[in-house]
């Protein structure tokens, strides 16, 4: 359900774009702009639609009132406007990476779902209120028991899976004044600061749109904004140690 909906987006976005090209324009300078950003702004839509092809759905909660909803890589909802899937940077969805057995935010269980191409291949269960759950239909470890076996590749990898309570505090810290975060060689880091800047263009897209990101770090492979989940796309400039020079107003990360 939630691909089939992706591809009618897509559908959508595709036709819209096209119309923007091939329909009529004021001819002057006030219509030709008005129309690159109409076109501007569903190349941006397809982009993050196509983003999100990969892992699109990566969990689920469910909650102590029978109520559940699955989050993924940006937010979908039916053509009736009925919630589909929660996308990560919402607040809705923080309890899916900071509840615990001690402050569960009211959740049951939460599930991680593994992904190749559009079909499910694990389930993963963190049940945080063993007493409401049947243990028969337990499945899986935990997800990040099972991503630490991943070897490493030299590339950042996408984290939005399996964000943990004190990484997702940092992801979602108040937009003020300069964050520090310090840590070892492999710690995530860069990982986390990237993330972070996705959830500020999610969160302060208005206010960042004509200011623009600054990212820097030791290399190009390190920061690619591909590794920024949810697709963001639009004011995020990737640089690395050479471009530290570079004259951007809002400087989210340094990594060295």
């Amino acid at each position: 359900m939630l691909y089939e909906r992706l591809d009618v987006l897509r559908a959508v976005t595709e036709h819209r774009l096209g119309a923007v090209h091939l329909g009529p324009t004021a001819e002057n300078d006030q219509g030709w702009s008005e129309r690159e950003s109409f076109a501007q702004l569903y190349r941006d839509r397809a982009a993050e639609l196509d983003a999100a092809e990969r892992n699109l759905c990566f969990g689920r909660l469910d909650f102590d009132d029978g109520d559940r909803f699955y989050v993924g890589r940006l937010g979908l909802r039916s053509d009736d406007h009925d919630l589909l899937l929660v996308d990560w940077r919402a607040r809705a969805a923080e309890p899916f990476y900071r509840a615990t057995p001690r402050d569960r935010y009211a959740v049951t269980r939460r599930r991680h779902l593994h992904t190749a191409g559009r079909r499910v291949v694990s389930l993963d269960d963190d049940v945080l209120d063993l007493d409401a759950v049947d243990e028969t239909h337990l499945i899986g470890e935990a997800a990040l028991l099972a991503s630490l076996r991943h070897g490493r590749t030299g590339r950042m990898g996408d984290i939005v899976a399996t964000i943990q309570a004190d990484q997702d505090r940092i992801i979602r810290e108040d937009r003020r004044g300069i964050l520090v975060v310090e840590g070892g060689p492999g710690t995530g880091k860069t990982v986390v600061a990237l993330h972070r800047a996705a959830y500020l263009l999610y969160t302060y897209r208005k206010q960042l749109a004509r200011r623009g990101i600054l990212i820097i770090g030791p290399n190009a492979v390190a920061i690619q904004p591909g590794r920024m989940a949810g697709g963001s796309q639009g004011p995020v400039v990737k640089s690395w140690v050479s471009a530290s020079r570079a004259s951007m107003p809002h400087l989210v990360a340094v990594d060295r």
